[in-house]
């Protein structure tokens, strides 16, 4: 094909995944809009997938495959890129797939308003069930207003969410020109590597658009993916978040998001130091407490982020001032309040506990014994003595716990 008539590049990093590489090209094939080329990145796989490519690329011409070393999906992509010639670069993961008029309706929409980036809605799939589902916002294009639809918009339009946004490389279409004028590259070597990649060219956009369509298929719980497993590379986490946070300081309303920025980072911080491996959780610690440490006090010490995020400023303040073991006894101390208070709201009419598999249920007795929580405080009343103890006790931002600790 002539390059002027390629009107989309996909890039497809494919990195052992054999059991999913054909579902993924098979949709990339039967696109509505022909005129595409497929650039597959074989990042020195061992599982057979470089066979599979072959086999492809015999079948269809628009196909050309790339063998590298492996180097990680982030360096896959970049090598990828070179290569394209179309108007525009998508990309898709090699354990996902699309739907055949992923390309034909965010092509048109491109070419409708002159952007610079198409945004489509997701479908995650689970992997282990095979249940698609569309509960979450940050991929269903939740949290864009319908003020959006059928114009364009830039970043300034969507500050106000912009902790929510997905910034995924593949639900999106890319103007290639753009690109290469902004030299934009997923940092090598690192995973998490979408927020860097995102963030260096969204906040010079002038012309950003969306298609509400569900366009895209997200494999999730796949057992063998690089955020499963749970090893050193989590790390990459924390540069990851610094380049994001130095590209947003470039914006005119870094002062207004901040917080929330933080708070976000914080949490998804601390859900990673849960699910890492054991054997690594200590070399992880100290490169988070190491990163809030290097926090300029100006950024951390802001009052809106003190009154607005209490729990989560404290908890920073918490890793900064404590070593590993130190922040874990203190941990778990509070895991074992936020466990108390879960209960005391949750559950107005009885106190319910779960010991291993067992739920335990004591009915309220409110004219002998009674305890709830109120405005941080905690209160203990006795009847039948005529007391009420109470004390201030802070517990705010609830789900704030509950999504770190799942």
């Amino acid at each position: 094909m002539k390059e002027q008539e390629i009107k989309v590049s996909v890039i497809v990093p494919v990195y052992n995944v054999k059991k999913y590489l054909s579902k993924c090209l098979d949709s990339i094939i039967a696109q509505t809009l022909k005129d595409i080329e497929i650039i597959c990145v074989n990042d020195g796989s061992t599982d057979g997938s470089d066979k599979v490519l072959e086999e492809y690329a015999k079948k269809d011409g628009r196909i050309t495959v790339v063998n590298r070393e492996n180097g990680g999906l982030s360096a896959a992509r970049n090598t990828g890129m070179p290569y394209a010639k179309g108007k525009y670069i998508g990309f898709v993961d090699s354990d996902d797939y699309i739907e055949p008029t992923t390309y034909e309706l965010m092509y048109y929409n491109a070419e409708q308003y002159n952007s610079q980036m198409v945004i489509c809605a997701v479908h995650k799939i689970d992997d282990t069930t095979g249940i698609v589902f569309d509960d979450d916002p940050y991929y269903t294009l939740g949290y864009f207003p319908k003020t959006l639809d059928n114009r364009t918009f830039t970043h300034y339009d969507t500050k106000d969410f912009f902790q929510d946004f997905c910034v995924m490389a593949w639900n999106k279409l890319y103007l290639r020109s753009y690109l290469e004028e902004k030299q934009a590259r997923f940092p090598d070597g690192y995973i998490f590597e979408d927020g860097p990649f995102f963030t260096d060219i969204y906040f010079d956009m002038e012309r950003v658009t969306i298609v509400r369509d569900f366009l895209y298929y997200y494999r999730v719980n796949r057992s063998n993916s690089i955020v499963a497993k749970g090893d050193k590379n989590f790390t990459d986490l924390f540069y990851v978040v610094e380049k994001m946070l130095n590209n947003l300081r470039k914006t005119s309303y870094f002062d207004e998001v901040k917080a929330f920025f933080l708070r976000k980072k914080f949490k998804d911080m601390r859900y990673r130091y849960q699910v890492i491996q054991n054997k690594y959780k200590k070399y992880y610690y100290d490169r988070w407490r190491k990163f809030w440490l290097e926090i300029d006090e100006a950024t951390l010490e802001d009052e809106k982020f003190k009154e607005k995020y209490p729990y989560t400023y404290r908890n920073i303040r918490l890793v900064r001032e404590n070593d590993y073991f130190h922040y874990r006894k203190e941990f778990l101390i509070e895991k074992c309040k936020h466990k108390i208070m879960e209960i005391l709201h949750l559950n107005p009419k009885v106190y319910t506990f779960k010991i291993g598999k067992f739920h335990i249920c004591i009915k309220k007795r409110p004219k002998i014994f009674d305890w709830w929580y109120d405005n941080n405080r905690m209160f203990i009343a006795i009847y039948w003595l005529k007391v009420k103890f109470d004390f201030p006790f802070m517990y705010t931002e609830l789900e704030d716990w509950e999504d770190s600790v799942k």
